[in-house]
């Protein structure tokens, strides 16, 4: 057999094997990567959220009226629009691993989420 096609079938092998590892690594459960570091002083919103941390955690599940009402010290009006910046800073850290996703919302069900103890 030629060198050419014995190098080729081994970077196939070597390729197909790569994949394989990158869906297991991914398929293994993120580790908790704790509090996120503190924002910047122009992000306010994330400020909020991020200073009453230990009472979402203490809370368990959350969703975005729940910060809303954690941070502002009240419910939301019924008619009120979720600022969109709550639920954004939530999904970013959802993303990042700083909490857990419990449910993907959809339509008018907001996303559940949740900090590791």
């Amino acid at each position: 057999m030629n060198t050419r096609i014995k190098l080729n079938e081994i970077k196939r092998l070597l390729e197909k094997a790569n994949s394989m590892l990158e869906s297991v690594i991914e398929a293994q459960p993120k580790p908790d990567l704790g509090k996120p570091p503190q924002p910047n002083y122009t992000q306010k919103v994330a400020i909020e959220i991020w200073k009453v941390w230990e009472k979402l955690k203490i809370k368990g599940q959350f969703d975005v009226n729940d910060v809303w009402e954690i941070v502002k010290g009240k419910q939301p009006p019924v008619a009120y629009r979720m600022d969109s910046s709550y639920s954004a800073i939530l999904s970013k850290w959802a993303k990042a691993g700083h909490i857990h996703l419990v449910r993907q919302g959809r339509g008018r069900l907001t996303s559940i989420y949740k900090i590791a103890n």
